[in-house]
């Protein structure tokens, strides 16, 4: 087995086909080769307990049957994502 490795240039060919193959599992694991990273949780499957019900109401989303997103200066709401934004001012630093 070593005088094979110690012949001239088969240990570059080596290494070089360790280095492709590496980069190629790395390619085909990013971009190619399925995995699920986390379970996604239906809105029907939480159960809120008292512990992490929030202690302030949100606003109701308004019931718009249309296709138009009703903006206000610190929400947005569709028929499919209702987001609020709140401001915090915290360490001398703003935090939305």
């Amino acid at each position: 087995m070593m005088k094979f490795i110690l012949k001239p240039y088969r240990w570059a060919i080596i290494y070089g086909l360790f280095l492709l193959s590496a980069f190629t599992f790395i390619l085909l694991d990013a971009f190619v080769i399925p995995r699920e990273l986390e379970a996604v949780v239906t809105p029907q499957e939480i159960v809120p307990t008292p512990a992490t019900t929030p202690t302030a109401d949100p606003p109701p989303a308004p019931q718009v049957s249309t296709a138009e997103p009703v903006i206000t200066e610190s929400s947005y709401w569709d028929e499919h994502i209702s987001i609020t934004i709140e401001m915090e001012r915290l360490f001398d630093t703003s935090i939305y």
